[in-house]
């Protein structure tokens, strides 16, 4: 294979050469240091109110200002006693009597516009805080609204301060003989959207062998005097190809394109060796010219070109162009990374997911295990065929022009798995491959050392199983087969299959899966995706989404139960030891992180915890751990509130569940117990405020110190990022030692908390 390389001092290329081809972390490569690290010693600020505290009863004690349609033509005076800084949360109800539908009523305070009421609004609570802080002055104000004619309502604006505190006790008891499972803590690693390019990946070239195709043309590129070829027999990695004439040009401009000044990137170009003469290809980064590579006609199969390019200035959203100065060639694809990578992986995402601490992840799918193909996965990544979305256009691929260039393969997620700490688990396909197929793979990763705890069986077959998903017996038949033949490998693996129960078709299908199966596993696995969609002229209402999880105040998620009920009633055809596993699980997929995704995972993770005390022992993995654990852009990557309280979740790991009870249903609770130290974790769904008052000894064990962890979402939205800053979340810790029997925590609205009880 030919490989030219751009004039670059040898002594530069020696400095170098430990992070290019890299299979290795650059022992001191730039982790960022804008992730949350290590939860112990992260100095969060402590969360202390230095004002006055009022304890209150109730809610209806808050500070209230109650109206009705004729009383805000004219106007209402109330007070405001606390600086406009104190106030952490204000909340508007309103009950609509009579309201034409084409009708709105606008609320002011001291004339400024805080919201806007239509019929479809309905009686739900709003959190209208970030609109009325900017209106509202400490003493006299006015609220005030322009009243359509007919209309009729009537309603409560509620000031919250953190200076008013509603008073409950915790009363923890005894052991409840469950311990919270390693395997609640896994997550998916699957190949889609923004997982791997726009995410996880290192590479800033999106379409990179030109497999996409937009308007006769590679999607995301433009130029001219070129060919676009789609007969891919000819390049290496089986993909369309580019024909660049004389005087061509290709040029490809994204965000991801970032380089950072005095850094390193390699770039690549491999093109056709078949040449009728020499040519010369320049390559630009905006409009500077870096390097010019002359490429030869060769005997080998394609010819590779290399480039080691110091940054001599920062870029953002730059463009990457290819010029073709003298003859015809071929460009089959390109790459651009930076040198301080990792198999393609970028070292600060990965270092993210470690300080998560998964017990597991899942790869390949997802949906997305029915387009790979293993064995593909094993190449060299530029020689692999890149994945087409196919029939999966609306969600699989969809930040890459619906296809993968499959740079993230086996070996890769393998060597993340050992970064991580995290324990493997892989998917077969049971539309994509045979039983002969799922056995090698098993085979391939007994001989390679690749330990792999569970092995899925399909994905989601009741959707996607083509012939399969129209009939669970057929789909039940494939799948014995599939764990005979790999248990014949490896007669230890553990198995997973899938099952839903939405609706009378699909469990009569999962019915019929279930029985029909004749081979041993040991997990039923069910996804959920919970978050209800409470829009109300086109505003999105967090409070009321947040209570329409009206199954999570039973402490327990309805996807759970009617998997326990199915598997009650079919316990003749199930395994006896047979668990419960919701490997995938989040407010919706393929979503950005959110302050209501992180306030709704709270309480579904609580959900899932305190489940286990009712249903089958189960596992749980969550869906996607970069489309909201982790935020990343091109230069760095964050852990967010979601992440963040996942963190914290951690705390609970391996602990025996105590039994809870307190008063206030607005507060989800999970205490538990070990040998060292107890842990409660408290999520506050609504606005109010609280002070807890706990008892010191729990469960007969005497605890002398707390560490107190507090996640405060200022706004409950899916219109944000849920990163730590002063407008979105809020973040604090408070370590104190316990002088008394008793002791509290101050609980602030939309916020979870999670206590570490010390000896």
């Amino acid at each position: 294979m030919k490989k030219s390389t751009g004039i670059i001092s040898l002594l530069l290329l020696i400095c170098i050469m430990c992070s290019c081809g890299n299979n290795t972390l650059p022992s001191e490569s730039p982790l960022p240091t804008n992730c949350i690290s290590d939860i112990e010693t992260t100095p969060f600020p402590e969360y202390v109110y230095n004002g006055s505290v009022v304890l209150l009863d109730s809610v209806e004690d808050y500070p209230q200002v109650k109206f009705d349609s004729n009383s805000l033509k004219t106007g209402i005076k109330f007070n405001s006693e606390f600086e406009v800084s104190d106030y952490s949360k204000i909340a508007l109800y309103v009950k609509i009597k009579s309201l034409r539908k084409n009708q709105a009523v606008v609320f002011y305070v001291n004339g400024e516009k805080v919201f806007t009421l239509t019929r479809d609004t309905k009686g739900a609570t709003h959190d209208i805080t970030k609109a009325i802080l900017p209106a509202l002055t400490k003493g006299e104000n006015t609220l005030s609204a322009t009243v359509p004619s007919g209309a009729n309502f009537e309603g409560i604006l509620t000031l919250y301060s953190n200076g008013y505190l509603l008073q409950n006790n915790l009363d923890i008891k005894g052991s409840l003989d469950k311990a919270i499972s390693e395997g609640l803590y896994g997550m998916n690693m699957e190949i889609t959207r923004k997982a791997w390019h726009y995410g996880l990946s290192a590479q800033m070239i999106n379409n990179r062998k030109f497999y996409a195709q937009e308007d006769g043309k590679p999607a995301g590129w433009n130029g001219n005097n070129f060919e676009y070829i789609t007969d891919v027999t000819k390049s290496m990695c089986q993909s369309n190809y580019v024909a660049l004439e004389k005087g061509g040009e290709i040029s490809h401009q994204d965000q991801w394109i970032y380089l950072a000044k005095n850094q390193s990137y390699e770039i690549k170009v491999w093109t056709n060796s078949d040449l009728s003469k020499q040519t010369e290809l320049e390559i630009y980064l905006n409009d500077k010219k870096i390097t010019t590579f002359t490429v030869k006609p060769s005997n080998d199969a394609y010819n590779e070109y290399s480039f080691i390019y110091k940054a001599d200035e920062t870029i953002q959203n730059g463009t990457f162009t290819i010029k073709n100065k003298t003859a015809s060639v071929d460009i089959y694809q390109v790459s651009m990374m930076n040198t301080n990578n990792y198999m393609g992986m970028r070292p600060d995402v990965i270092e993210a997911l470690k300080e998560l601490k998964p017990s597991t992840l899942r790869y390949p799918g997802g949906c997305c295990v029915d387009k790979w193909d293993w064995k593909e996965s094993l190449k060299e990544p530029h020689l692999r065929k890149p994945m087409n979305a196919n029939g999966m256009e609306g969600f699989l691929f969809t930040a890459t022009y619906n296809q993968d260039t499959f740079d993230f393969g086996l070996k890769e997620f393998m060597a993340l798995c050992e970064l991580t700490g995290a324990k493997a688990e892989l998917t077969v396909s049971l539309v994509a491959m045979d039983a002969k197929s799922s056995s090698d793979l098993v085979k391939y990763c007994k001989e390679n050392g690749y330990e792999v705890l569970n092995w899925y069986i399909g994905n989601e077959v009741y959707f996607f199983g083509g012939e399969y998903a129209a009939n669970g017996v057929l789909a039940a038949k494939k799948t014995s087969e599939f764990i005979r033949e790999m248990r014949k490998v490896d007669e230890n693996i553990n198995v997973v299959i899938g099952i839903n129960t939405v609706g009378n078709d699909l469990t009569s299908w999962s019915e019929q899966y279930v029985k029909n199966i004749t081979e041993q596993y040991e997990y039923i696995s069910v996804h959920e995706y919970y978050g209800p969609a409470t829009v109300t002229d086109g505003h999105f209402n967090g409070l009321a989404a947040l209570n329409e999880l009206g199954a999570f105040k039973q402490g327990y998620s309805g996807t759970v139960k009617n998997a326990a009920d199915l598997m009650e009633r079919m316990k003749a055809y199930i395994p006896e030891n047979a668990t419960l596993y919701v490997d995938e699980w989040n407010w919706g997929f393929g979503m950005m992180p959110s302050t209501l995704m992180y306030m709704g995972d709270s309480l579904y993770w609580h959900t899932l915890a305190n489940g286990s005390l009712l249903y089958p022992a189960y596992s749980a993995s969550f869906f996607h751990p970069l489309e909201g654990m982790i935020f990343v852009t091109p230069n760095e990557a964050k852990i967010t509130a979601v992440g963040t309280a996942f963190q914290l979740f951690v705390k609970h790991k391996n602990q025996t569940i105590l039994e809870s009870c307190c008063e206030n249903k607005a507060l989800s609770i999970l205490a538990t117990q070990g040998t060292d130290n107890g842990i409660i974790s408290v999520v506050n769904r609504e606005q109010a405020a609280v002070r807890l008052t706990v008892n010191s000894e729990i469960n007969s064990e005497k605890y002398s110190k707390v560490k107190i962890y507090t996640i405060e979402a200022k706004e409950l939205d899916l219109e944000n990022t849920a990163l730590v800053d002063e407008d979105t979340v809020k973040i604090y810790q408070l370590e104190k030692d316990i002088t008394e029997n008793i002791f509290t925590i101050d609980i602030p609205g939309a916020s979870l908390v999670v206590v570490e009880l010390l000896k």
